[in-house]
């Protein structure tokens, strides 16, 4: 989950079919451990995403409502999750509370050369193992796992000499905690995701365009229930809420550069008028554009006194 700022918001940088290529300091070193906030999202919530790399999310406070595939997690303060490799995901925080979290990303061979006994005993079997999206860790591992992750945040940020020798033994003791919670019995996941990941691709590719629910079934071979009834046992929202949040997301570019009026920006981003685009963005943000464009200048601005 490599992430870049943007309108002091941060979002995930992603490709049209959703995947993020994950960024490192050194290609050399493929980890990357750092401290988020939710509230740092549009919405207290990262976009649906996946990669290659193994993600682990530790939550420090609050607590945040994690979607792997088509499963929703509750991550509670001091609790941790994997994320296994190649995994759709998102997460969202309760309500307007924020959650401070511990962010791993690493790519699997980091844990051992794909050459190595390593790689091909304990971590091979479980990217392979399709019927894994996520793993959490209980009891002493949960502890233990916490433990290590704070610690390999300080070896990350303080980066002295043989920091890497470091991160590579916490690495070996996270990863052993972590496969002791491997579960034996395993139902084969949901074909769903396949599907939620096409009607993504379509409503990120057209949402400036003028379409209706029917119009996204369709362009994946569903039925309007059909389409309807996966897309919200997957992503615990409807295809309309999902689409007009996305809208609303896209228009605050346009809103902070105060180049164009409502109409104009409604417009750019699929709403049939001001008044309707307004409307929806009440709903989305609990605030008016113009209050909500006034709120956040404050915000920026506060912030920068800070600093």
């Amino acid at each position: 989950m490599a992430v870049t700022h943007n309108e002091e918001k941060f979002h995930i940088p992603r490709n049209k079919d959703l995947f993020e290529i994950v960024q490192f300091e050194d290609k050399a070193f493929p980890i990357r451990v750092e401290l988020h906030r939710l509230s740092n999202y549009f919405l207290n919530s990262f976009d649906c995403h996946w990669h290659n790399e193994f993600e682990f999310l530790f939550v420090k406070k609050g607590s945040m409502r994690c979607f792997v595939d088509d499963n929703e997690i509750m991550i509670k303060e001091e609790q941790c999750i994997l994320i296994n490799s190649n995994h759709f995901h998102y997460a969202s925080g309760i309500g307007d509370k924020d959650c401070e979290y511990i962010v791993i990303l690493m790519a699997p061979d980091f844990i051992g050369g794909k050459e190595s006994r390593i790689y091909e005993r304990y971590v091979a079997p479980l990217v392979a193992d399709k019927r894994i999206p996520y793993i959490m860790p209980e009891g002493e591992s949960r502890l233990n796992t916490f433990e290590i992750a704070e610690k390999m945040l300080d070896i990350y940020n303080d980066k002295k000499f043989g920091y890497e020798l470091l991160m590579g033994m916490e690495v070996n003791r996270l990863w052993r905690e972590i496969i002791k919670n491997i579960p034996e019995d395993l139902e084969e996941c949901s074909s769903d995701i396949r599907y939620v990941k096409k009607m993504l691709f379509f409503i990120h590719n057209n949402y400036a365009d003028e379409f209706t629910v029917k119009d996204i079934a369709e362009n994946v071979n569903l039925s309007y229930g059909e389409a309807c009834r996966i897309f919200k046992r997957s992503t615990n929202q409807t295809i309309i809420n999902y689409l007009q949040a996305y809208r609303i997301k896209k228009s605050l570019t346009y809103l902070m550069s105060g180049d164009m009026n409502i109409s104009e920006i409604a417009a750019a981003v699929g709403f049939n008028g001001a008044s309707y685009y307004s409307e929806v963005f009440r709903k989305v943000t609990g605030m008016s554009p113009v209050e909500y464009k006034k709120a956040e200048l404050e915000r920026r601005k506060r912030v920068n006194n800070e600093v």
